[in-house]
């Protein structure tokens, strides 16, 4: 081979790796600019995202006094109502013991029955009484009343329930019963059961205390 073919197909080469260079050179700057401009749209992006995150937080700082406010606000008008509703039960559970609550009932207790002289009582025998009296001071008669009589928690003596019967308003009954020598009177007497003039039925207690059933 000549010098000059040599030269030649020294020089083609060379030509063709600077073509070759020079396209890959191209390729990369184009790949570089596509990066580059990928890169610059998410910086965008986030830029974007960041500003309306901005905007957010400015609307939530604007907003959060105002629910504060409306949550104060919806507090005080469900205690209102909470207040109202209870209330609204007070009365009914005052309407409800309306006339309940003007019948009486107490008792006395007695070591033996001061009905009887001391001669009979001798010959009888000294047994603890209890007096059970009840008063209607409404304005309406009560219905179906009756005394029961206990002796500690166990039933006492007969008739039991003692039938009273319908009381009218401003009449006052009472009735006697004897009990075994003995008996803790403490824990022994009566109670008191009636229907009231509404149709609801009530236990009332010497100690004043009132129970509807």
């Amino acid at each position: 081979m000549s010098v000059d073919l040599s030269g030649e197909i020294t020089a083609i080469a060379t030509a063709v790796l600077a073509v070759f260079a020079i396209v890959t050179a191209i390729y990369a700057v184009r790949a570089f600019r596509k990066q580059s401009k990928e890169v610059s749209d998410q910086a965008r992006m986030l830029e974007v995202q960041s500003e309306q995150l901005d905007e957010q937080r400015k609307l939530t700082n604007l907003q959060t006094p105002v629910l504060e406010l409306q949550a104060a606000e919806l507090r005080e008008s469900l205690d209102e109502r909470k207040r109202e509703a209870e209330q609204r039960e007070r009365n009914a559970e005052q309407s409800r013991r309306a006339q309940a609550s003007q019948v009486f009932m107490w008792e006395e207790h007695h070591a033996h029955d001061p009905r009887i002289g001391s001669t009979l009582r001798e010959l009888k025998g000294a047994h603890p009484t209890a007096y059970a009296h009840v008063k209607n001071t409404s304005a309406q008669p009560v219905y179906e009343a009756e005394f029961r009589w206990h002796r500690g928690s166990e039933r006492h003596g007969d008739p039991n329930p003692e039938p009273l019967g319908i009381i009218m308003p401003g009449v006052e009954i009472s009735k006697v019963r004897d009990f075994p020598p003995g008996t803790n009177m403490a824990a022994s007497g009566a109670v008191l059961s009636f229907r009231d003039a509404a149709g609801m039925t009530w236990i009332r207690r010497p100690d004043g205390g009132l129970v509807e059933q």
